[in-house]
C-alpha cells in the first residue's frame, strides 16, 4: 500500500511563515517515507467542507515548483486539476517545466479529466460547450471534434 499526504489547509501560521511551514510539512512527509505529497487546485478554500472562503489558498503548480526545490524523493502532484482554470497549452508547459527542470522530485498530476483538456485544445472554450458535449456523448451521440475526420463519412 502506498500512503500519501494531501496539503489542503494553509491557515496554521501567519502568512510570513507559510513558506517554511509548507516546506517543513513536505520534508517531514518525505522523511517519514510517504509515497506522495499533493495539493489541490482551488481558487478558494472549500466552503462546502466547512472552511472559510477567505482562508489562504496557494496556487497549486507554484506550490509544486517550490516543493520540488525542497524535496528530492517524494512524488509531488495536484489531486485533480481544474481543467478550465488554465489554457491547455499553458498547463502542458507547466507540467513539462516541473517534470524536467526543477529537481529530482517526480512530478505527477492526478487528473481524472484529461479528455476535457483534449477537447479544450480542440477549440471548446467554454464550460457550457463542454457540458453540452458531455450531455450529447452520454445520450449516445458522438459529435465530431474540430479538426478530426468524421468517422461516418468514407475518406
Amino acid at each position: 500500500m502506498r500512503v500519501g499526504v494531501h496539503l489542503y489547509r494553509f491557515d496554521s501560521v501567519e502568512p510570513a511563515a507559510l513558506r517554511q511551514e509548507v516546506a517543513d510539512a513536505a520534508r517531514a512527509a518525505e522523511d517519514a517515507g510517504v509515497a506522495w505529497v499533493s495539493v489541490m487546485d482551488h481558487y478558494f478554500q472549500m466552503v462546502a467542507a466547512g472552511f472559510p472562503a477567505d482562508d489562504p489558498m496557494l496556487e497549486a503548480y507554484t506550490t509544486l515548483g517550490y516543493l520540488a526545490g525542497v524535496t528530492s524523493e517524494v512524488q509531488l502532484g495536484v489531486l485533480v486539476t481544474g481543467v478550465t482554470y488554465r489554457h491547455p497549452g499553458l498547463l502542458a508547459k507547466i507540467h513539462a517545466t516541473l517534470d524536467h527542470g526543477l529537481s529530482n522530485a517526480l512530478i505527477e498530476s492526478v487528473n481524472t479529466k484529461i479528455r476535457l483538456l483534449t477537447r479544450l485544445a480542440f477549440g471548446f472554450r467554454s464550460a457550457e460547450a463542454l457540458i453540452a458535449l458531455a450531455m450529447l456523448s452520454l445520450a449516445g451521440h458522438r459529435p465530431v471534434l474540430p479538426g478530426r475526420p468524421d468517422p461516418r463519412i468514407s475518406q
